[in-house]
C-alpha cells in the first residue's frame, strides 16, 4: 500500500516533465521502488510504512551509486519515503528521509539535472 500511494504521487510529477520509473529489478538485488528523472535531478526512491532501519540507508545509499554510474550522471539522490509519517523530511547520512506529503515538493525543490532519457530507458528495459 505504502509502495502504491509513493507511486501515485510521483506518477503526478510526469505531467512537469520528469520520467518515472516504478520496481526496476536490476539495479541491485532484491528492487528498487521508484527512480524519478526531471529537471531537478535523478532521484532513487525507497518507501517504508513508517520506520526504517541503519540496514536501509546503506542500501538506498548503494543503489543510488550503483544507479549513477548505470546512468553516467554525477549523483542520484537517495530517498526514503515513510508513507505514514507524512509530514518528516530530515537527511540521514546522505539520505533524504521525507513523509509522502512532502515528496513531490522535495523532488521540485532540488537543483540538480536529469539523466538522459534514452539511457534511463536503456536501464528501464534491462529488467
Amino acid at each position: 500500500m505504502a509502495e502504491e500511494a509513493a507511486g501515485a504521487v510521483l506518477d503526478e510529477l510526469i505531467r512537469e516533465g520528469y520520467l518515472v520509473l516504478h520496481d526496476l529489478e536490476h539495479v541491485m538485488p532484491g528492487n528498487v521502488d521508484h527512480v524519478v528523472s526531471g529537471p531537478t535531478g535523478v532521484f532513487l526512491v525507497e518507501t517504508k510504512s513508517n520506520s526504517f532501519g541503519r540496514q536501509h540507508l546503506g542500501r538506498t545509499k548503494r543503489a543510488a551509486q550503483l544507479l549513477a554510474r548505470e546512468l553516467a550522471v554525477p549523483w542520484v539522490v537517495p530517498v526514503i519515503c515513510l508513507h505514514r509519517r507524512p509530514d518528516i523530511q530530515w537527511t540521514q547520512e546522505r539520505v533524504t528521509i521525507v513523509g509522502i506529503d512532502r515528496l513531490a515538493d522535495f523532488i521540485r525543490a532540488q537543483k540538480g539535472r536529469g539523466a538522459d532519457a534514452d539511457r534511463l530507458a536503456s536501464v528501464a528495459a534491462r529488467g
